[in-house]
């Protein structure tokens, strides 16, 4: 799941490219998904507007 920061109903699942081997690795196993009031600030483009240079959560670019 990713959402663009400052950009309302931007939420989408998809395929996010594996960080370079040089960042080292961890393995990590989901067991709990939820929705906070920040999740809900983020797909409604309020959480994080006015942050140039962000892209998707997670991304590096």
């Amino acid at each position: 799941m990713t959402v663009r920061i400052g950009k309302a109903d931007s939420a989408a699942v998809g395929e996010v490219p594996e960080p370079p081997a040089t960042d080292g690795s961890v393995l990590v196993e989901g067991l709990l998904t939820g929705i906070c009031g920040t999740d809900i600030e983020l797909v409604s483009g309020h959480f994080g507007s006015g942050r140039p240079g962000h892209g998707p959560v997670g991304d590096r670019a």
